[in-house]
């Protein structure tokens, strides 16, 4: 069996490649990025979900990268409670302050 080492944020996007992997028999590592964010619902799903797989018996590791002092160097909605997030379309100059760099990198 071989091994896969993944990003698991908990939405549906790395739990749908996750339960792939599972599958097609592979042992996964996960990882999950605490960046700081104020919505840590993700990674609380993330957790919720390794934790019912490893009870059904899969093979799946679960690590949270905290990043969060790094993180607290750069200003964004997502990190800082100072800022709103703002509603709008993602072209829209007010949108530039939901970026974390390299969040989806």
């Amino acid at each position: 069996m071989s091994r896969v080492v993944m990003a698991l944020s908990g939405g549906m996007d790395s739990t749908a490649l996750l339960l792939r992997m599972l599958a097609r028999r592979r042992e996964v590592t996960c990882i999950s990025y605490d960046y700081g964010q104020k919505h840590i619902l993700e990674l609380q799903r993330a957790a919720a979900n390794i934790e019912y797989l490893q009870s059904k018996g899969y093979g799946v590791e679960h690590h949270v990268a905290d990043l969060s002092s790094a993180m607290a160097l750069f200003d964004s909605a997502l990190t800082d409670s100072q800022i709103s997030v703002p509603e709008g379309h993602y072209e829209e100059e007010q949108m530039k302050q939901t970026v974390v760099p390299n969040r989806n990198a």
